[in-house]
């Protein structure tokens, strides 16, 4: 099943963290695969897959699920931190333990996250009501917050694949933009074609650039993993789509073809 913004990778322990459970399995909600299975779970935990041998393994902490949510690696202390409604969670210490930092937030579910190097900061985008707002959590502070964003924002949308390029000192996101009139019925809307725009975020200039040579001529929807590649330096998307192959996209911006955000109306 989709894992939105659910599966990070740790740097500093070379491995996988996958901070999400199969909600979307529980018993008469959309299936009943599972049902003779479900009862005997006792617990959903935090799941780690370290790379260097290939080995699963349960956190034995209390665990924090942040399906349908999002999570993201801090580089810079080395911890986990993830949003949900009820507020910002952070997994670290040794033993591990996951830890509530900020209390309720403004977004609902559906809503993705990255880690902001360059800022430090936790950035999270998209709710299930659909939004273009940014919000922000500073750690060093405790506080966090939407980010006021004058000007042009790319459309409104939710589980957004979303990571942060420390080539070019961008939160770079691939949003799915709905080719349809607006006069269109939710039915005409449901029915039309799709395609994902990448659009790039600067936390200092509270602004947001798009990038038209890198659309993609379809929408990612909920199935979508995009991470950073710091060997290759490329941005990495897997996606696919019922009945489609997963297929794995790079993408590279330069530097200099960054051009200033605009600052003036809304597409």
């Amino acid at each position: 099943m989709h894992t939105l913004g659910g599966v990070i990778y740790d740097s500093k322990r070379d491995e996988m963290v996958v901070v999400s459970h199969p909600g979307h399995m529980i018993p008469g909600r959309f299936t009943n695969v599972v049902k003779h299975l479900w009862g005997k779970i006792q617990r959903h935990p935090t799941w780690t897959y370290r790379l260097s041998d290939g080995k699963w393994a349960a956190l034995p902490c209390k665990a924090v699920s942040f399906f349908p949510h999002s999570a993201a690696y801090d580089s810079d202390r080395g911890v986990v931190l993830g949003y949900r409604p009820d507020g910002v969670f952070e997994l670290g210490g040794e033993p591990r333990e996951w830890e509530k930092v900020a209390g309720r937030g403004p977004f609902g579910w559906h809503n993705n996250c990255a880690y902001d190097a360059k800022h430090k900061t936790l950035t999270v985008f998209g709710t299930n009501t659909n939004s273009n707002e940014m919000l922000v959590y500073r750690p060093a502070s405790g506080k966090y917050g939407k980010m006021p964003t004058p000007g042009l924002r790319p459309p409104p949308e939710q589980h957004t694949p979303m990571a942060f390029d420390p080539r070019i000192g961008r939160t770079v996101l691939v949003i799915d933009r709905t080719l349809a009139p607006k006069d269109a019925t939710a039915q005409q809307r449901r029915a039309a074609k799709r395609q994902a725009e990448v659009w790039l975020y600067d936390l200092g200039k509270d602004a947001w650039q798009q990038v038209p040579t890198a659309t993609l001529p379809f929408g990612c929807g909920m199935n979508f993993n995009m991470e950073y590649d710091p060997h290759h330096k490329v941005l990495l998307l897997v996606t696919g789509g019922y009945g489609k192959a997963t297929a794995v996209w790079a993408l590279r911006v330069e530097p200099d073809a960054i051009q200033p955000a605009a600052r003036k109306g809304t597409p």
